[in-house]
């Protein structure tokens, strides 16, 4: 472990990671920009491990610069002046889009196009997320620098693996196909890290925590719910009214912007027919 200075306070970081973060630093000052994933259960300490880097990459990284919403993230991230906020790091820590299928859906679709367009801003970039296949190929694989793993070892918080470009391909690629498999490859090296190292006031951050998860959108879930039924409720009338055959709604659904096999089809009517048979 390497002791150094943030604000008016010392914190140890792993001697590998701190190296491999310098390394980072003088990518950006040559006009990358580095963006880092932070995945792992929730509670395991994610949030703290990538903060105190934000804060190492970025000595100016504060509290307004971390995000618990993804479209607030990505607007901020559009904002960013070239000249002004040059080498400033911004944070979305388990944003609200993660919540939901659906919105995860839509946040994956607008970070592929912000990401796409922010390159030459040379910024510093971290998300938290509890999942790591559930981002999509281009932010996961192609403009993610690197991935850490936060895990717990029992009951101690405080562990880490790091994972770099290479790794981080073929974990995303062949561990998703074993059912997202972390066994498929060796990370490049694994480090311990202060759970007590959040560079920011704890109490303060939790209550901001708090104050969005009050802000997620239950009704979001009746909405999701509500649309799957009228799919179904669809798919049944083209299916036992109108006479069409699982090929055929498929052949239809197939020009629609959410397309269904005949497989799917063919599940979705044996689910409904199993739901109501006794009814």
């Amino acid at each position: 472990m390497v002791m150094v200075k943030q604000d008016d306070r010392e914190v140890y970081l792993d001697g590998y990671l701190k190296n491999s973060m310098d390394i980072m630093i003088k990518k950006v000052k040559k006009k990358w920009d580095c963006v880092l994933i932070a995945t792992g259960k929730e509670g395991d300490g994610k949030s703290v491990l990538m903060a105190t880097m934000m804060k190492y990459l970025d000595p100016t990284f504060n509290m307004d610069r971390c995000f618990l919403n993804g479209k607030e993230f990505l607007e901020a991230l559009i904002r960013a002046d070239p000249i002004k906020d040059k080498f400033k790091a911004f944070m979305l820590d388990e944003g609200q889009e993660f919540t939901s299928r659906a919105a995860m859906t839509k946040f994956n679709r607008l970070m592929v196009h912000v990401l796409s367009k922010i390159r030459s801003k040379q910024l510093f970039i971290g998300i938290c997320i509890p999942n790591f296949w559930e981002l999509d190929s281009y932010g996961a694989v192609h403009r993610s620098t690197a991935l850490l793993r936060v895990y717990s070892n029992r009951l101690q918080r405080g562990y880490f693996e790091y994972y770099n470009w290479e790794k981080k391909k073929i974990l995303y690629y062949q561990g998703k196909k074993q059912g997202q498999s972390w066994i498929v490859t060796k990370p490049n090296f694994r480090g311990k890290f202060v759970y007590k190292s959040f560079p920011f006031d704890q109490d303060k951050y939790d209550e901001k925590k708090h104050r969005s998860m009050e802000e997620i959108d239950l009704s979001e879930l009746d909405r999701d719910k509500k649309h799957t039924g009228q799919r179904d409720g669809l798919i049944m009338y083209l299916s036992e009214v109108v006479g069409l055959t699982q090929r055929e709604i498929a052949e239809i659904l197939a020009n629609c912007k959410y397309p269904l096999s005949q497989q799917q089809v063919s599940k979705i009517i044996n689910t409904y027919h199993k739901k109501y048979s006794n009814s």
